[in-house]
């Protein structure tokens, strides 16, 4: 007898396809029993199930059978049980415990409008059934929305009243603004060696410090038991779940600073501690995979390759699932857009070990029709399209839809978030059999912003800013259509700010791809006048920048001519010699004509609020030189780097991320006078991106001038180190956020007071660095305030050691 002759149709591991087990030596199934539904019928529970009457038993589905009849979010307490009958056969029995209707939903402590207005972020309806997990988002839902609306200390409960007689649940949500029992400490007993408490308590609603929610320990019990078994232990259970009340202890309490953070008195009993007594099983282990597949389409070194499990290696669901659908991959992208994996899995008892067979069924391959793109009301539909990397005419490739995403959220007019995320959909239409159209459904972010602030900074005084930005104008629509301006994902920033010794005028704008083409263009104009350093400064920027993208627009090269115009006045006696000697007796002109080329390489995800992949680049200037005029030739050499690592992702997509980011500078003299001019040298410290320890434009060398002052120098060489870690406080990447920092840096310069000139020495003295640490709040997107407060852990004579700061990020 062939050993595939039994299939058993089960749920896939995430790989959507069919999963089928080979017949092994296990016993025959007699027949599979529903026990605990009630008014839904016992085969709509078995059409999900791999388990079938008639055929071999297949342990290692039973966990995916499991599974399914929790996607069905009908059920909770679901258990599989083995029964072995005189006959030699076995009896499966699931046993369910039917969720109740929700019949009506209620809610208790606010007003009719409140009421009324709440309902619609609901996703517990009449009609639905009572879900736990449903109803815990909804909890999460609301207390997100009361806080949005000034409800700060608003919290959440539910109620659920089931008619014992009709068996319909009557929800109701209650306001408690009084204080809530919280998870105080999650503690397990009997994991295995290896598996980090950590990790688990990210999948509970009851874990550390968050509210305690009774109802929600059964199925928190149930996630504990699904991460084991997705780690390789394929027979685990939660045997008992203990909870234990405890008292918080006051933080003016004498016993607060060297006694427990709570106490068993039973006075107010808001801390809980809970505990889950964890039966693991044997870990269950890759013996060897197998491939039945067309070879005439990929051959088994392709697919092997692209299995990125090796034998030996512990059945974990998420190696498994990435190996399939890597796997799976390999035959999408000639064409297949229809290709599906099958799973035969036979389980050896006694060794723990999995053998897994893979059947490919491949289907007919397809070229790509129409791409069709949906939800972009104000966007224009080439601005969709452009960012496509596979295009009508071409095979089905899902390497290539990925890429397609990237690029479509890069564009800076999209969101990417719940609960309508970006998606790109295969569309097939049975009267073209040869063609498969694409339905990119996108969300279109508010990329028009009004700012207009007042605040207060320590380094600058009383600060304002008032400027407008659209990061979705069109040039071509505004100049011919007029009243289509908006829709071409170009940027248009208009900028005023002031402050007592700091007034700023500019106009940018950005077009990331002329004509719809691989080409850049960027035009920006900047008057700023401030007194900040030693002397009064009025400086005129206009800049042109053109490049062109590669790479799948990863890569940007470009060049930029630039002309500043530079007037200062009234030097004070403790600015730098050459200020004084230049500027002398009452004022100084100068000019800069520039050339520079940059190469940059972007794979953030998204390029207005990244929250994972890397910016690097590297910029070359050169002023005054290659038949360019300028008062002091001179050239600069830039590179950046920006990396982010997520972290964590909440419910409603606010992604917790660790961001690095590195800064070099040099400055090297290009004239015969062998002079880097002051207007070029650097003056660090300020907000972010700059070094938080210090005041803005007081980082730098100090060097003494002919009149005894110690005057601010400026240097050539600068580094500047930053690690910041950003949460976000409302779940969302557009909400608001807090951050620590680690800023780590220091500005050098290369003159030598013996000889009175400049070196080229490029060494970095890195026992100099200061170090600042701190922490912050950035506002949300619609309010670009960022307030810092940082503290120097090695101030240099006569710096502060804390720096508060107030900054408006985003604009020039």
């Amino acid at each position: 007898m062939s050993p595939l002759r039994a299939l058993i149709l089960a749920s896939c591991l995430g790989c959507g396809g069919i999963v089928s087990a080979v017949e092994s030596d296990g016993p025959r199934v007699s027949e599979v029993v529903i026990e605990g539904v009630d008014r839904i019928h016992p085969d709509r529970v078995r059409a999900r199930l791999g388990t079938r009457a008639q055929q071999p038993l297949d342990r290692s589905t039973l966990a995916d059978d499991v599974r399914a009849i929790h996607s069905m979010r009908a059920f909770t307490g679901i258990r599989s049980d083995v029964q072995a009958l005189p006959d030699g056969t076995v009896r499966v029995v699931f046993s369910v415990q039917e969720l109740p209707y929700v019949g009506s939903v209620e809610f208790s402590g606010i007003g009719y409008f409140l009421t009324r207005s709440l309902r619609r972020d609901l996703r517990t309806r009449r009609g639905s059934h009572l879900d736990p997990l449903t109803l815990q988002r909804d909890r999460q839902r609301l207390r997100e929305t009361l806080r949005q609306r000034n409800y700060l200390h608003a919290e959440v409960t539910s109620s659920t009243r089931v008619d014992s007689e009709t068996g319909i649940a009557t929800v109701i949500f209650h306001v408690d603004t009084g204080h809530r029992v919280r998870v105080a400490r999650v503690q397990f007993e009997g994991l295995p060696s290896g598996v980090m408490p950590f990790f688990i308590q990210q999948n509970l609603a009851n874990r550390s410090r968050s509210p305690f929610d009774e109802d929600m320990l059964t199925w928190d019990a149930g996630a504990v038991a699904q991460y084991l078994s997705d780690q390789g232990y394929l027979d685990a259970q939660v045997t008992d779940v203990r909870h234990e009340f405890f008292d918080s202890v006051e933080s003016w309490e004498d016993r607060f600073r060297h006694g427990p953070n709570w106490v068993p008195e039973g006075k107010k009993n808001d801390r809980v501690v809970i505990t889950y007594f964890v039966d693991p099983g044997p870990r269950f282990y890759l013996k060897q995979v197998s491939f039945l597949h067309d070879p005439e389409i990929a051959s088994e070194s392709e697919l092997r390759e692209a299995f990125t499990m090796r034998d030996g290696d512990p059945m974990r669901r998420r190696d498994l699932d990435r190996a399939v659908e890597l796997a799976r991959r390999v035959i999408a992208n000639k064409g297949y857009a229809r290709a599906r994996v099958e799973q035969d899995r036979v389980v050896d008892e006694d060794s723990y070990e999995v053998d897994l067979t893979l059947r490919f069924e491949e289907g007919r391959p397809y070229r790509i029709g129409r791409i069709d793109p949906d939800g972009n009301r104000v966007t224009r539909d080439a601005v969709i399209r452009r960012a496509m990397a596979i295009t009508p005419g071409e095979l089905y490739n899902e390497d290539a839809m990925d890429r397609s995403r990237r690029q479509i959220m890069r564009a800076g007019v999209f969101r990417n978030e719940p609960p309508r995320p970006l998606s790109i959909d295969p569309i097939f239409d049975p009267e073209r059999p040869e063609e498969v159209d694409l339905r990119v459904r996108v969300n279109e972010d508010d990329t028009g912003r009004f700012v207009f602030n007042i605040g207060w900074s320590s380094a600058s005084g009383l600060i304002g800013q008032a400027s407008y930005e659209e990061r979705n104008f069109d040039f071509w629509g505004a100049l011919i259509e007029r009243r289509h301006w908006r829709g071409g994902a170009q940027t248009l920033n208009a900028n005023v700010s002031w402050s007592e010794d700091r007034t700023v005028v500019g106009a940018r704008f950005t077009n990331p791809r002329v004509f719809d083409s691989n080409y850049f263009l960027s035009l920006n104009f900047q008057r700023a006048d401030n007194t900040i350093l030693a002397w009064d400064e009025r400086k005129v920027d206009v800049s042109s920048r053109i490049g062109r993208y590669f790479l799948d627009f990863d890569l940007l090269f470009s060049a930029e001519y630039g002309y500043s115009d530079l007037k200062i006045d009234r030097p004070r006696s403790d600015a730098p010699q050459d200020v004084l000697d230049l500027a002398s007796p009452s004022a100084g002109n100068f000019h800069i004509n520039s050339v520079s080329f940059r190469q940059s390489y972007d794979v953030r995800n998204n390029p207005s609020l990244p929250t994972s992949g890397f910016r690097a680049s590297l910029e070359q200037t050169i002023a005054g030189d290659w038949g360019l005029s300028a008062s002091h030739p001179h050239l600069e050499l830039s590179g950046t780097f920006t990396g982010y690592i997520p972290l964590l992702e909440s419910d409603l997509g606010g992604v917790t991320f660790l961001e690095f980011r590195q800064r070099v500078n040099y400055l090297q003299p290009l004239g015969s006078d062998n002079y880097v001019p002051f207007y070029a040298r650097y003056f660090g410290g300020g907000p972010a991106p700059r070094h938080r320890g210090y005041q803005a434009r007081y980082q730098g060398p100090r060097r003494e001038n002919d009149e005894g002052r110690l005057a601010r120098f400026g240097g050539t060489r600068e580094w500047l180190s930053t690690l910041e870690l950003s949460v976000p406080l409302q779940g969302t990447n557009r909400g608001i956020r807090a951050v620590a920092f680690t800023d780590v840096g220091q500005i050098w310069d290369d003159f030598d007071e013996d000889d009175q000139r400049w070196l080229t020495d490029l060494t970095v003295p890195f026992s100099d660095f200061s170090v600042a640490v701190g922490g912050g709040i950035r506002m949300p997107a619609f309010l670009p305030i960022a307030l810092d407060l940082a503290y120097v852990l090695n101030p240099e004579t006569g710096q502060s050691s804390r720096q508060f700061h107030f900054s408006i990020f985003g604009g020039f």
